[in-house]
């Protein structure tokens, strides 16, 4: 399985605090299946993470796949960013501050919980403009797709991926958001799942736990590309 949302990276966010933390994330991964990890810190986050790209991410970075190899945790880890969307993410974009995922030409894009559609799809254009994908982080979260789900019709239109947290599934969200994902799912909206995990106890790297879950509801050829195919794709690089 890729994973290309998870909070990995050890002391950047809200996800793991230190490097003990980002290698049992790394076990737990490696024991459910997972071959491929995005490590996306919080960016662009007002009055909390700022975290543009630079060469502390590179070090960090390449820190922790040392330490994974130390460990004999045998996992890819990718570079990524998950990027709290505002008016100034174009510019940031147009500076090289931002990270896409694995370097590539789609960004993890997050956005208020609270934020009007409009708004939404005013920047998603923006950024659509730039010829970057966007890749909308856990929309089952966002109060106007629980309000009217069929607002993703038209992000993918535009061009969206569209994920989807693993632990909304299992109602670790609210039911909202669960029942949400379940709507998103019947009605294949949904692109890629992804843990968005911060940690070993809770919003953990388990993503056999839906895998089995939904394997056994839907059955694996419809499940199967939200967990590889889909997720790889958007992983391809630049290169």
């Amino acid at each position: 399985m890729y994973d290309i949302h998870c909070h990995i990276l050890p002391g950047i966010d809200d996800g793991a605090q230190d490097m003990e933390e980002a290698l049992q994330m790394a076990e737990m991964a490696v024991e459910a299946g997972t071959k491929v990890i995005v490590a996306t810190p919080h960016c662009n986050v007002p009055h909390f993470y700022r975290n543009y790209k630079g060469e502390w991410y590179y070090k960090l970075m390449e820190k922790f796949r040392k330490a994974l190899a130390e460990n004999d945790i045998k996992i890819t880890i990718l570079p990524g960013m998950e990027v709290f969307s505002t008016e100034e993410l174009p510019s940031l974009i147009c500076e090289d501050k931002i990270i896409m995922l694995n370097n590539g030409c789609s960004l993890l894009m997050e956005f208020g919980f609270d934020d009007e559609p409009d708004y939404i799809s005013y920047i998603i254009q923006k950024i659509i403009d730039l010829k970057v994908k966007p890749v909308i982080a856990h929309v089952e979260r966002y109060e106007c797709i629980q309000n009217n789900p069929d607002i993703i019709a038209e992000w993918k239109k535009m061009g969206c991926a569209i994920q989807v947290n693993k632990d909304s599934f299992l109602g670790l969200h609210g039911i909202y958001a669960e029942e949400v994902a379940y709507t998103l799912l019947e009605n294949e909206f949904i692109s890629v799942l992804a843990s968005d995990a911060h940690g070993v106890r809770y919003r953990t790297p388990n993503m056999m736990e839906i895998e089995q879950v939904l394997y056994a509801q839907y059955g694996e050829k419809k499940i199967h590309s939200l967990l590889y195919e889909n997720a790889r794709i958007l992983c391809r690089s630049r290169q």
